[in-house]
């Protein structure tokens, strides 16, 4: 016959139930940070709440032994999944990643040890020992990558957890105490009263909000950079954007920022909106490469002026443009033009190959100026649509390089099923290709400060599933990655758009670097598309937009944290200036019976009657206290003739020191029985 155990006190249930908020926001914390996957996040979370609710659900002696056997299990597959999991790292950033893997090892091992923990959660202890962990599961998310979620997870956990402290000091002060009891009572009551604990909980939330708002926020374990090669520095996480990145076959999708107004280039007014630099074909998860390796220039063009550019083998030449460029204060150096260049015509100067593009260097060391112009013969990338429509969706007649249909293994099946289901209906390229553009124009938004991708995470992946925001590399990265996912050979294309009519000519900035797709069609080339054009624009104008904007800074978090500590003082005062309002609405109102101290002699009188020496019906309050040698409290007892029978009652203050008077007579009588 099974045995079934008593229910938990109330001050174990509610220790629990703050525990388990803790261990939640500790798990997502994780999630955010990277270091455990959303889909391995979302089970534990589901595990820490049945492991939470069991002891509960399942009190018995027999269920109890069962819950450890489990605890046991749980533990041990914790082990052995930190021992065996593989977070998908290229060999060239393995030894800079340690880090991240270790993290991410240690933090399953410490969420199984807190499934674990939470299934012998029968008592105080093993709760409070819960707690910790989930302190230590904080600890590897803020140590791998704080960030706005880390926080908000922070602000949720903390007062659950201050709460929980509160409660279980006061239940073991009252569990060493000598004597508790008052007369009436319930002993299975909580030690601390509900406003204090509101108290506790609001003030706490208002220290924790302050605290991630002040704190200084660092970069956190990032995967190693790669140098010249992969885009990244020593410190593992992407620099600010420069205009550089969108000529130099070079392009980390991890940078944010705004980029500079520096004048580029002057260009024909009717020239195409659309100016390469450089096309980049291999893609490794966070960063765009060019299929030539390194960065470094190659020997310069024999000939010219003007100079024979070697055309792509892919392209068929057909009608080529000739437009004249003036490099300004901000241009690099990298070719420009508005098309796939084929011939060059540029003074005093040395053409030179580099990775994705040509480069354009000055003549000698002595002189080391660009040119003041050149002019750039071009084969056009933007076909008619009625050209690509005619080409078939099949395979090209000439084989194409794996390089511009390669795909990562970082990327996720799920981004792969995206691209063959969005293609799946084209009788065409061209059809295909207009597919996955519209898809990203009404499942993504523009905007320039979208989230960084996590350690470990995909870019793609992270653009497509998470973030859902971007602008012009991650747009242009997502179709690339689409289309190779359906065999379709594209690349991207990084450069200039669009400009400012000035004096005759259109201007181009830094600003207006740009990234867009190229995609190769069988008999015409290689071709643009470009999928940020016409995307929705999220101008953040809202009010949570607002708030984002003032977290990215510490001037902007220092000023949200004095809004906070206004608001608290502002409602702590109102809070304050009600209960005083009330206290005096109360006391006005309040019958004798209802009095404090009246309910204290009560309590006393209790005690007296447990002893053996009761309040006879006729006799006063100061024959009692005179035969039973109460002279000690007579002030307290004068407060309570004051409350029964003058016309002014006592001051509050008053009348809380005879409550507390009173009940250290009742409790030194108890302990003299």
């Amino acid at each position: 016959m099974n045995r079934a155990a008593p229910a938990s006190p109330p001050a174990t249930r509610l220790l629990r139930g703050c525990v388990l908020v803790t261990a939640l926001a500790a798990v997502w914390a994780l999630g955010s940070s990277g270091l455990v996957a959303a889909p391995a996040a979302a089970l534990l979370m589901l595990l820490v709440v049945a492991a939470g609710a069991a002891p509960d659900l399942f009190s018995s002696p027999e269920a109890a032994r069962v819950r450890r056997v489990v605890s046991a299990v749980a533990i041990a597959a914790a082990a052995v999944g930190a021992l065996v999991i593989d977070r998908s790292l290229d060999s060239d950033a393995a030894i800079a990643n340690l880090p991240v893997q270790l993290g991410t090892r240690l933090a399953l091992l410490a969420a199984g040890l807190l499934v674990a923990q939470l299934l012998l959660g029968d008592r105080q202890r093993e709760v409070l020992v819960s707690l910790l962990v989930c302190a230590g599961l904080f600890v590897f998310a803020l140590a791998a990558g704080p960030g706005v979620a880390t926080g908000i997870a922070l602000v949720v956990a903390w007062p659950a957890a201050v709460t929980a402290l509160v409660v279980a000091h006061a239940e073991r002060q009252r569990a060493s105490a000598d004597v508790w009891a008052t007369a009436g009572g319930r002993p299975d009551r909580l030690a601390v009263n509900g406003s204090s604990l509101a108290t506790v909980v609001v003030g706490s939330a208002v220290v924790a909000l302050l605290v991630v708002l002040l704190a200084p926020h660092p970069q956190g374990l990032q995967p190693g950079r790669r140098g010249p090669a992969g885009g990244a520095g020593s410190d593992g996480a992407a620099s600010g954007r420069e205009v550089s990145a969108y000529t130099n076959g070079l392009l980390d999708l991890r940078t944010r920022g705004q980029l500079p107004a520096t004048p580029v280039a002057d260009v024909p007014v009717d020239s195409p909106s659309l100016w390469l630099g450089a096309t980049l074909a291999i893609y490794d998860g966070t960063t765009w490469r060019s299929p030539s390796p390194g960065v470094i220039l190659g020997p310069a063009l024999p000939g010219g002026p003007p100079y024979v550019l070697a055309p792509d083998p892919h392209d068929v030449v057909g009608p080529t443009r000739v437009d004249r460029l003036r490099p300004r204060e901000g241009f690099g150096g990298v070719l420009l033009a508005p098309g796939h260049p084929l011939q060059l015509d540029v003074q005093n100067a040395q053409v030179m190959p580099i990775s994705g593009g040509y480069f354009i260097a000055p003549a000698s060391s002595t002189n080391g100026s660009y040119p003041s112009s050149y002019a750039v013969a071009s084969g056009s990338t933007e076909p008619v649509a009625a050209t690509l429509r005619a080409v078939p969706l099949g395979q090209l007649a000439a084989p194409v390089p794996d390089v511009y249909t390669a795909l990562p293994a970082t990327v996720p099946e799920r981004v792969r099923a995206l691209g063959r289901r969005l293609t799946a209906g084209a009788s065409t390229r061209y059809d295909a290709t207009l597919a996955v553009e519209r898809y990203l124009r009404q499942h993504a938004t523009y905007r320039l400060d979208s989230p960084v991708p996590p350690p470990g995470a995909d870019a793609v992946d992270h653009f497509l599933f998470s973030a859902r925001t971007g602008f012009c590399e991650q747009f242009a990265s997502a179709e690339v990655v689409l289309l190779r996912a359906a065999g379709i050979p594209a690349r991207l294309a990084t450069g200039f758009s669009g400009g400012t009519e000035e004096g005759g000519s259109r201007t181009v900035r830094g600003s207006d670097a740009h990234a867009w797709v190229e995609v190769l069609y069988p008999g015409v080339g290689w071709a643009s598309s470009d999928p940020t054009a016409g995307t929705r624009l999220d101008q953040g104008t809202s009010l949570l937009d607002r708030v984002r904007q003032l977290l990215r800074d510490a001037t902007g978090r220092a000023v949200l944290a004095g809004i906070v500590l206004a608001a608290s003082l502002l409602g702590w005062g109102l809070a304050w200036l009600t209960g005083w309002w009330l206290r005096r609405r109360r006391t006005r109102r309040m019958t004798i019976a209802d009095a404090p101290v009246v309910a204290a002699f009560g309590r006393l009188e209790s005690a007296l009657a447990r002893t053996g020496a009761p309040r006879a019906p006729s006799e006063s309050v100061r024959e009692l206290a005179g035969r039973t040698g109460l002279a000690p409290v007579a002030s307290a007892l004068a407060v309570l003739e004051r409350t029964c029978y003058s016309a002014q009652l006592p001051a509050p203050a008053e009348t809380d020191a005879a409550v507390r008077e009173l009940d250290e007579m009742t409790r030194r009588v108890l302990a003299d029985a």
